[in-house]
Parts: structure tokens; C-alpha cells; sequence
């Protein structure tokens, strides 16, 4: 049977029931004359262009060479074009996941916790048989990788504290607890020694070292009910240890990085991504992919959101030396309490990094990474409870919390003896609009991660160099502080850069309004945004009064309706792409379980608000076209159009049947059969 015969006995089969758009009409564009490398058939192709469908595409080289009827692909078939049957299938754009931690894709520790949800004995457990497999000498840290902070941890009577957990599994190691989001981190007392001071005075963590040399990372140093550290260090506070940077918020040493780039880039094709974009691409580390990408072994496109912790260009503000905003003279910024930062020389190497790029098709430079905010879980098991960190407008409830048997307990709230700070708030209004000024109350509004001035200025500085900006940003107020600098730099600066807000996990009803205006990117996390309810016990308590933890997903809590709230921000004018955040939660991408998230919303028996459900060929665009458009290589990705690089997934069922379209279960199980990359195919399911 010639190949001609073969592909029309495949026609039979290619009714295709199909739920959005329309199907390009046969004939309705004139086929090249060329003979195809490659055909694709009998499949649902979704070319995420103006949410259409297809009936074939053919593949010339490393690009598209056609898409439109099964009658116009007949006459590229040549002697040698292979034809591909997608048996009735979706066939989709390559996946494009703009916020992920590649290097943490695959482990490199000898002591990997995997996210487990372990009690504080098991956990304790855990890490001293790391230091027996390990054979560490006494005074060598152990570094542990995928700490799961928000769920598992649960205390005991030995053990009240992760700190006394770790102190059980060694007391002649220093060891560090590394957390599986990038934010959180725990010590044993042997490691909270070694805490330096801005001026790298080793001083140790202490209750009196605290009020003496780190009052400014007090929100991000969890407390015993003696005053002493805990043990849980998070964000600007686990760099006061005595470890490199990047072992406390890295994902190996340079040459275990560089060993396992072929396994990541393998896991992401069989995952159907073939575009992504490192969220927090370290300046220092960022030449081993750019040796890989030279190697011939790179087939995912990879964009560096560059970032660097500001260390080696930054100096501490001297004891007692009064700063405020710039210095221009020696072009420093303060960038918090303790250090001003030298954002001019930040821009000439981030530009020289962008500059020295060979291969933009596979390697660009040319977004970088800011942090507006931390994180907003609290720790109930802390006695008392430590509060989010996350900039929010309204101050955090101090929720308290008892053990009772297995079972954590809401027992109350702690109150403010200030009455003014009790008032009633309507959320509908600005914190401003309140007759109770928060600023006058002991309560907290958590913090953005750098000053207001430093974060706005290095935006505009970056903008101004021609940086695309991905912007961490959690918490409310941090979201509002975000648009509003975005709003402002492109005014200023009059660009058309992407500029995209990742995680938005809390978004406040004034700020929604302002997206008609806003021309932003929302890097949602959808695999979040479904009931979860050991995760949202560290949340939702300190952010909505309750009277027990069976309110949690009461409809009318303020968690529930501007937590992840998706529809409404692309309603209101904002563009939705994607971002897994791999490896926080699971070294998995799972593109597919975050698709399912976002159309159905879905877990546990519950729906975390339904309102806020996007469809199916919305979540799929987010992960196609307009992942494209937000990493600025739409010319080349996103879509299935000829002249388009040949990026293309083909899956094990038809999305978009009537029994998958709206199915969590369906759509979250979802399988890449094949992964094509520059018309190559780098991935086949062969199980």
C-alpha cells in the first residue's frame, strides 16, 4: 500500500466532535508544492489560533509548512513524508510554562524529602538516617532538599519545634532544611550559630542577637514561646546563615546542574513542554545552559528571567548612617533596612549576559525576575501561630490553634487591645477608606520583599534596558504595588514589553478593575487553585475570621473570592498564561492536572469557587499562544501556522470530546504520546 492509499483509509475515521471555534474549511488555503517531511492526520488539531481547529498540518524541516484540509495535505505527500495517524486525538501547540525552576526538575541531594507531609518525630527520623548514608564528619552540613513546609510538620511533646527536630537528628552537624517553594527554610541550633551580621560578623540567631543586629528580618524568623528562634527561617533571612547562596536556595553544585540539563529537558518533552521560561534564572549558573544549548541536545526553548541576589552589588548601610531612597552619586538604592544596591552595575551585566546570547531561538536573555513580596502561609503548629509574610492591604488575623488528638483545632483569635483595630472591614474598599488606620494598630500587613522606591526603580531600570519583567507578587497589596509601578514605568518609558505578575494569589476588587488599563500577563499557578485543605489551614484562617476550620470554604470569605481569581482577571482585561512553578509541590510540571485545575477548579469534593472556572480552550491558550506572546516569541511559537517552528504535542485523547471537555479526572490524566521539536520528534510514549 503507497502511502497516498494508506492516508486516505485513515479518512474515515476523522469525525471529530468539537466544542469551540471552527474547523478550517477545505481548500481554504492553497497548499505549498513542496513534498511534506512530515503529515499529521485524522486528529483534533487545535491550532490555538483564534481557538481553531484543523483537519491536517505537514511539516517541512524545522517549520510548519501547512495546516488546513485533508484534501490540500494529499499533495504534499512524498516517496518519503512520513504520516502520522493521531487516531482522533488532540494534536496541540508544543506546551509553553512561563514560571518554572528547571534545575530543580531533577533531584541532586544525597537527602531529598520529596514534599512529603511528615511529622516533626518522622521527619527527625528522616534526616539522622541521612547523616548515617551520608557519613558525614562531624561539622559538615547536611543540606536537605524539598522541605514541605505547608503540610506534614505536626509537633510532639519531645519535639514542640522543627529546631528541636533537627537538634534530635544531629547535634554535631550544621544542618539546613531547603523548601520545595523557594521561600522557606529551617535550622538547627548548630546552623543558627553560624548567622552573620550585614557586616558578616558571626554573631549567631539568638533572642538577643534578633532585637540586636536582625530586627529587620524579624517577620521572616519564626519564634518559640520563649522568644527564641524556632528553627524556620524564610526568605531575606536564610542568607544570614553561613552557606553560599546558592546552596541555601539552589538546586545543586555547578556540575550536578550541568549533569542533569538532558534529564530535565527530557522530563519537559515528555510532559509536551517545549518552551519555558526560568523564573529565577541565577546570573551565576546561567553558562551551563548556555553550554548546552550550543551541545545539539537542547530541545525546549528556554528564556532566562535573570536574577541575582543582589549581593555582590550591594553594600550594608553603616550603624546609624541615615539613607532614604537614591543615592545617585554613587548610583546606589536603598534597597531595604540594611543594604543599598548598585542597581546601574545590575543592568550593565544583565546586559552583557542578554548581549553574549548565540542561539535566542533556544537561549534568550532578555526578561528578568523580581520579587515584590514573600509568601502568605502561616505555621498554625508555632505556638503562637507566625503570622504570612505576603504584602497584603488588610492586616492578618493571629488565629489560635491547639492539637486535639490528630486534629489541628481553631480555639480563637488573638485580639488587639486597641479598638479602633477591631473594627469591621469591608473588603469592597480600599484600606483607606477605613475609619481604623491599620499603621496605628500592633498587627501586620506583612512586607514587600524590597523597599517601595528600589522596586520601582529597578522596574524602570530594567524597562528602560529593554527587560521584559516577571514579577513575584502574592499578597493583595503586593499585586496593587505591581500594577500600579507596571502602569506607571510604561507610561514613563512608553515600551510594549511584556510585563507579567506571577502567582497572584490574592488579588483585592479595586485592583481587579484596574486590568482594563493594564496591559499585564497573569502567571497563574492553576494546580492551586483548588481545595486543598492541609494547605489551606496555613491560610485562610489568617487571612478570613472564622469561627472554626469547617468554615474555611465559607462562599462569602474573602480567600474564596479573590483568592486565584482567574476569570474575573480575564474578564476585567488581563491575559492569562501559565506557570507550574515546578518544583514546588512536585518535581512534575504536570501541565495537564493544571489545565484540569483551571477548567473545573476542583478537588476533595469541592470547588473553590466556581465563578472564577475558565474553559477548556482558555486554559490550553494559556499554555500555547499566549505563553508565546508573554515570552516575547510569538513569531516563532504558540500556534500551529505555516511558517511557524514545527512545536507540536500530540496526545491520548480528544480534549475537547464531550466526555473530556469539562472531566478533572480525564483532562488531569491526560498523556503525551509525541513530542515534535524543530520538526524533530524528541518524545515518543512507547508504554
Amino acid at each position: 500500500m503507497d502511502k497516498k492509499t494508506l492516508f486516505y483509509s485513515t479518512l474515515c475515521s476523522l469525525a471529530l466532535t468539537l466544542s469551540v471555534g471552527c474547523t478550517e474549511k477545505s481548500g481554504s488555503l492553497p497548499a505549498p508544492t513542496q513534498a511534506a517531511d512530515t503529515v499529521i492526520i485524522n486528529g483534533a488539531i487545535y491550532t490555538a489560533h483564534k481557538q481553531q481547529f484543523a483537519e491536517a498540518l505537514s511539516i517541512r524541516d524545522d517549520k510548519i509548512q501547512f495546516v488546513g484540509s485533508v484534501e490540500a495535505v494529499t499533495s504534499l505527500i512524498g516517496p518519503d513524508t512520513t504520516i502520522i495517524d493521531a487516531q482522533g486525538n488532540s494534536v496541540l501547540p508544543g506546551l509553553h510554562d512561563v514560571h518554572i525552576h528547571p534545575f530543580g526538575l531533577i533531584s541532586s541531594s544525597q537527602c531529598d524529602l520529596e514534599s512529603a507531609a511528615l511529622d516533626l518525630e518522622a521527619l527527625s527520623e528522616t534526616v539522622a538516617q541521612c547523616i548515617n548514608d551520608t557519613n558525614l564528619k562531624p561539622g559538615q552540613w547536611l543540606i536537605v532538599e524539598q522541605w514541605n513546609f505547608t503540610k506534614g510538620n505536626k509537633p510532639s511533646e519531645a519535639l514542640p519545634t522543627i529546631r528541636s527536630a533537627l537538634d534530635a537528628a544531629s547535634q554535631n552537624h550544621p544542618i539546613y532544611l531547603a523548601g520545595n517553594d523557594g521561600h522557606h527554610g529551617a535550622a538547627n541550633s548548630l546552623a543558627l550559630t553560624t548567622a552573620k551580621t550585614p557586616a558578616g560578623v558571626v554573631v549567631g540567631l539568638n533572642a538577643q542577637t534578633l532585637s540586636l543586629h536582625f530586627d529587620a528580618y524579624t517577620q521572616y524568623i519564626g519564634l518559640d514561646t520563649q522568644g527564641e528562634p524556632n528553627g524556620h527561617l524564610a526568605e531575606s533571612a536564610r542568607y544570614l546563615l553561613d552557606l553560599d547562596a546558592n546552596i541555601l536556595t539552589g538546586d545543586g553544585t555547578p556540575a550536578q546542574l550541568a549533569a542533569k540539563l538532558p534529564e530535565v529537558v527530557a522530563l519537559l518533552n515528555s510532559r509536551g513542554i517545549t518552551s519555558i521560561q526560568d523564573a529565577a534564572a541565577d546570573i551565576n549558573t546561567l553558562s551551563i545552559w548556555e553550554e548546552f544549548s550550543s551541545s545539539g541536545r537542547q530541545t525546549v526553548r528556554m528564556t532566562a528571567a535573570l536574577f541575582t541576589d543582589f549581593a555582590a552589588f550591594s553594600k550594608p548601610i553603616e550603624d546609624g548612617a541615615e539613607h532614604s531612597g537614591k543615592d545617585a552619586s554613587a548610583g546606589f538604592v536603598q534597597q531595604n533596612a540594611t543594604h543599598l544596591v548598585n542597581i546601574p552595575a545590575v543592568i550593565r551585566q544583565f546586559t552583557k549576559i542578554k548581549q553574549r546570547q548565540k542561539t535566542p531561538e533556544l537561549l534568550k536573555a532578555d526578561a528578568a525576575k523580581v520579587f515584590v513580596d514573600g509568601v502568605i502561609e502561616g505555621n498554625p503548629y508555632a505556638s503562637p501561630a507566625s503570622l504570612p509574610n505576603a504584602a497584603v492591604y488588610h492586616p492578618y488575623h493571629q488565629p489560635q490553634f491547639e492539637l486535639q488528638g490528630e486534629a489541628l483545632a481553631l480555639t480563637g483569635y488573638r485580639e488587639n487591645a486597641d479598638a479602633r483595630c477591631t473594627l469591621p472591614i469591608n473588603r469592597e474598599l480600599p484600606p483607606s477608606k477605613h475609619p481604623a488606620q491599620v499603621e496605628d494598630c500592633d498587627q501586620s500587613l506583612g512586607k514587600l520583599e524590597h523597599d517601595e522606591v528600589f522596586i520601582r526603580t529597578y522596574i524602570e531600570s530594567l524597562e528602560a534596558a529593554g527587560f521584559a519583567v516577571h514579577a513575584h507578587a502574592i499578597g493583595d497589596r503586593a499585586v496593587g504595588k505591581a500594577l500600579d509601578i507596571f502602569a506607571a514605568s510604561r507610561a514613563k518609558l512608553n515600551h510594549s514589553l511584556p510585563q507579567t505578575i506571577a502567582h497572584a494569589q490574592q488579588i483585592a476588587p479595586w485592583d481587579l478593575n484596574k486590568l482594563a488599563s493594564n496591559d499585564v500577563y497573569f502567571a497563574f499557578t492553576y494546580a492551586w487553585a483548588v481545595p486543598d485543605y492541609l494547605y489551606d489551614v496555613t491560610v485562610t484562617p489568617f487571612i478570613d475570621k472564622l469561627d472554626s476550620l469547617a468554615d474555611i470554604y465559607a462562599p462569602s470569605n474573602y480567600a474564596m473570592q479573590y483568592h486565584y481569581p482567574v476569570k474575573t482577571a480575564k474578564t476585567k482585561g488581563a491575559t492569562l498564561v501559565a506557570g507550574s512553578d515546578a518544583p514546588v509541590d512536585t518535581r512534575d510540571p504536570r501541565p495537564f492536572v493544571n489545565i484540569a485545575a483551571a477548567v473545573t477548579r476542583a478537588a476533595e469534593n469541592r470547588i473553590y469557587n466556581a465563578d472564577e472556572r475558565i474553559t477548556l480552550a482558555d486554559a490550553i491558550d494559556a499554555y500555547t499562544i499566549n505563553g508565546a506572546n508573554a515570552l516575547q516569541q510569538a513569531h516563532l511559537t504558540g500556534s500551529i501556522e505555516a511558517g511557524k517552528k514545527a512545536d507540536i504535542i500530540i496526545l491520548d485523547r480528544n480534549l475537547f470530546s464531550p466526555e473530556n471537555i469539562d472531566d478533572s479526572d480525564q483532562l488531569s490524566g491526560t498523556r503525551v504520546l509525541t513530542t515534535i521539536f524543530d520538526g524533530d520528534v524528541v518524545f515518543i510514549n512507547n508504554k
